[in-house]
This record gives C-alpha cells, sequence and structure tokens, in this order.
C-alpha cells in the first residue's frame, strides 16, 4: 500500500456518526509509576548533614546583613543535599568525600575557629573590600573592643 492508496481510503471512509473525530491512535498507555528505589542507611544522616551544612553557610550571610542570599540558600539546602546524596548512591569517591567533609573531624573544626577569628580582624583593619567588608565591620562593632587577657602577653595590662 502507498500514499496514494493511503489517502484514498481516507477519503472514502464515512464520517463518524458520533460526533468524535475519527482517529486512528490508540489510546494513550497508561503509565506505570517507578517503583520506590531503597534508600543505603547512610543516607539520611548524610542528607540531614549535608541540609546542615548548607544552613550554616546561610547563617552566615545573614550574620554580614545579606538576608536575601541567606533566604536562597536555606530555601535550597534540602533539594541540594538530596541532590549530593543521589550522586553520592552512585559514585562511592563522592560518598566518601562527603563524609569527610561533614563528619566533623578536627581540622575541620580548627579551621572553622580561625576564620571566625580570621574574618573580623580583617575586616577591622579595612582588607575585606567592598560591601562585605562593610557588613563585616559592622559586625564586629559589636564584639568586644577590649580582649579579656592582657594584651602585652606578661600578666599585666598596658
Amino acid at each position: 500500500m502507498n500514499l496514494d492508496d493511503i489517502l484514498n481510503e481516507a477519503e472514502d471512509t464515512p464520517p463518524r456518526t458520533d460526533g468524535k473525530p475519527k482517529t486512528d491512535t490508540p489510546p494513550p498507555r497508561q503509565q506505570q509509576a517507578e517503583p520506590k528505589r531503597r534508600r543505603p542507611p547512610w543516607a539520611p544522616k548524610l542528607e540531614a548533614q549535608i541540609a546542615d551544612a548548607y544552613r550554616a553557610i546561610g547563617a552566615g550571610f545573614a550574620m554580614t546583613g545579606d538576608e536575601f542570599s541567606s533566604a536562597l540558600i536555606g530555601s535550597q539546602a534540602p533539594a541540594l543535599a538530596t541532590a549530593w546524596v543521589e550522586l553520592a548512591e552512585r559514585d562511592a569517591n563522592v560518598r566518601k568525600t562527603l563524609e569527610r567533609l561533614m563528619s566533623g573531624s578536627a581540622w575541620g573544626s580548627i579551621v572553622m575557629m580561625h576564620i571566625m577569628i580570621i574574618f573580623p580582624i580583617l575586616a577591622h583593619r579595612d582588607l575585606i573590600p567592598g560591601e562585605l567588608g562593610q557588613r563585616l565591620k559592622l559586625m564586629t562593632m559589636f564584639m568586644q573592643e577590649t580582649p579579656d587577657y592582657p594584651p602585652n602577653g606578661n600578666g599585666t595590662a598596658t
């Protein structure tokens, strides 16, 4: 059967009497729901840790007065964490890296403690340019002006 035969046959077919147009297409197949995939036992904990890490980053923006960035990061934290964990489920190296980053290791704590000291000092010395520097400098205004320890290191104040 060629194209002319098909067109001629279509012209010879009487119209439907029920008012509906003639269709030769079968009804659409109903899509089966994907079976729920089982998550590894480590996935929920890692996902929560990653989401918390993103929320902490968002809190850092809030501390500098950037509420927009803070809200955006906070609102996307669950989706970002889910995406990372899905990747970790497929790639063992990603999983190991994420677990190391989220483990709260002693090195991670030390680095964070130093960042919390260095950034305010840099802002106080006007060494962080732009709006971030201005916001951090405002933060330092609320910090204690004089340290609790003697500045000369010998137990007496100068």
